[in-house]
């Protein structure tokens, strides 16, 4: 095996993206995995690490690992993100709501036919990030699909 063997952003989201198409099930609920973690992996210039899914606490997940290894300290955010597909907590689709899932600016999403909050509720794909706090804010149109990048 050679030790010093290079992997570039674009193949990792490539494999990673061949996992999802094996089992995005898994994939998605290893990515909402978190973990408690120190102040010292809290304060590391590349892991990302959140407080939201557990207030109070610093959690790190799979991608906050991931950015820890592809992350740069001058990047705010880590050029690895989750596509993740939205649901209505009631049940209605985008489509009982003819389309009408309003974003707000955080990219959290609305049902157009209740008003209830949506949730994650799968794993798209993996994508390159370019520098925004979460995928989520971004159009699936203008993420750049590098689902096969680099393999």
């Amino acid at each position: 095996m050679d030790r010093d063997k290079t992997v570039s952003i674009g193949q990792a989201i490539a494999r990673l993206n061949r996992l999802v198409r094996a089992d995005a099930d898994a994939m998605f609920r290893l990515c909402n995995a978190r973990v408690e973690c120190n102040e010292d992996v809290a304060l590391d210039e590349t892991a990302r690490t959140c407080t939201w899914a557990e207030p109070g606490k610093r959690t790190i997940g799979l991608i906050g690992v991931l950015n820890a290894i592809f992350g740069e300290p001058e990047r705010e955010h880590g050029p690895i993100g989750a596509l993740f597909t939205k649901a209505c907590p009631n049940g209605h689709t985008p489509e009982d709501a003819h389309g009408n899932w309003p974003e707000d600016k955080d990219g959290d999403t609305t049902c157009g036919c209740c008003g209830e909050k949506c949730v994650y509720d799968g794993l798209h794909s993996f994508a390159f990030n370019p520098g925004k706090p979460s995928l989520s804010s971004i159009p699936w149109s203008e993420v750049e699909d590098i689902s096969d990048g680099g393999e």
